[in-house]
């Protein structure tokens, strides 16, 4: 039976292609739908002790995952977490693991908004706050 999830299960050395999910032939756009691998990026919420961390959200483009945390949308710090991270991640993985963007932000009380900083000494050994 033919099947090849990451690729045609038939090439063919004129260049023609052929997608096999169990047995079917599916259309190429079909096979992408289905398995191509999707970059996203996870908003998580800190607290100093790394306890109680909050997943905010998960999004396709970096620049949506750092609007909502610049501008505090829906008040993701709500009044107690200090430190939020945002990671690129591939989709459709188990562990995906060291990710290929990871940007720190501290929250400042004193200007109520998060502001961008280098991630702190304490997390260097520990990614994948947004999946695990």
């Amino acid at each position: 039976m033919l099947h090849r999830e990451d690729g045609p299960a038939i090439e063919r050395a004129n260049g023609i292609k052929m997608w096999y999910i169990n047995g079917v032939e599916i259309t190429e756009q079909e096979h992408n739908k289905r398995y191509k691998s999707k970059t996203i990026f996870t908003v998580t919420m800190i607290r100093n002790n790394n306890s109680n961390n909050r997943i905010v959200g998960w999004f396709e483009n970096y620049d949506k995952a750092e609007y909502v945390v610049l501008h505090n949308v829906n008040d993701i710090q709500e009044h107690h977490y200090i430190f939020c991270v945002i990671e690129e991640m591939q989709g459709n993985t188990s562990y995906p693991g060291v990710p290929e963007t990871e940007q720190w932000f501290k929250w400042y009380k004193n200007e109520k908004r998060f502001r961008p900083i280098n991630k702190p000494e304490a997390y260097n050994r520990v990614v994948n706050f947004g999946i695990g």
